[in-house]
């Protein structure tokens, strides 16, 4: 798996990482991680009818 950093700023960072999933197939994805620790950052689109109900 590589990692690519995209941006590096003081509180987060993005990266690109490329892989091959399980079925063989080549995978690229983008993610954020906090600057400093393990922890990472998530930010997640919802389209409307996309999720359930929970009430």
């Amino acid at each position: 798996m590589s990692k690519k950093i995209k941006y590096e700023g003081k509180w987060l960072n993005f990266y690109e990482t490329s892989f091959t999933n399980s079925d063989g197939e080549a995978r690229e994805w983008e993610y954020a991680s906090r600057t400093g620790t393990d922890g990472a950052a998530c930010v997640t689109a919802i389209q409307p009818g996309e999720v359930p109900s929970l009430i």
